[in-house]
């Protein structure tokens, strides 16, 4: 065997040691934490004979050397089980993450996203007047002070969203409330908020 191929096997024998030990130190802090998956995942209401049955199912009743086989054997092939809160093997889970589109959509999901999306309530505010003062004159205003605006019935209201200007109009009335006719819709220009 060549230098360069010696370089390499010692390489892929550390990597292959160092995964061994970082893998057995996670199993030994989860061993080391108190209590099990069942007193977190399990509903405590249970019977006792429902909760060591569990218990059996996800193998926490084998001894600690075939729990930490299993754990290595599973790990190697990469099988993380399954996701308790999504129901769904979290390799799956993962492969979504890292490969997005490219390993496939739910499409069912995204539907359901965009409808709750549509229906999402969103602040508005409608900003008669924007203008600064010393933070002495701020701290010294009373109740009864008046703060002069520059803008007049006639003057144009901004809607915001958040931070966002969406709009411009006029304030009015409908009925016994101060309303506001949106005028014009702010065009913003591409790459800011």
């Amino acid at each position: 065997m060549s230098g360069l191929g010696r370089y390499f096997g010692r390489r892929l024998l550390l990597l292959i040691f160092v995964v061994w030990c970082v893998l057995t130190i996670i199993f030994a802090l989860f061993k080391l934490l108190p209590g099990d998956p069942t007193s977190i995942f399990v509903d405590s209401n249970l019977s006792v004979e429902m909760i060591e049955r569990q218990k059996t199912l996800w193998g926490l009743n084998d001894p600690v050397w075939l729990q930490y086989l299993r754990y290595l054997k599973n790990m190697a092939v990469f099988d993380f089980g399954d996701s308790f809160f999504q129901n769904e093997p979290v390799r799956e889970i993962l492969l979504q993450g890292f490969l997005g589109e490219k390993f496939g959509r739910d499409s069912i999901w995204e539907a359901h996203l965009a409808g709750e999306l549509w229906n999402t309530n969103v602040p508005l505010q409608a900003v008669l007047d924007t203008f600064e003062y010393s933070l002495r004159d701020v701290i010294n205003w009373q109740v009864g002070t008046r703060i002069p605006l520059n803008a007049t019935p006639q003057s144009d209201i901004a809607l915001l969203c958040g931070d966002v200007p969406m709009f411009s109009g006029r304030m009015g009335r409908k009925g016994g409330n101060i309303a506001v006719r949106i005028g014009e819709k702010v065009e913003r220009i591409r790459g800011t908020p």
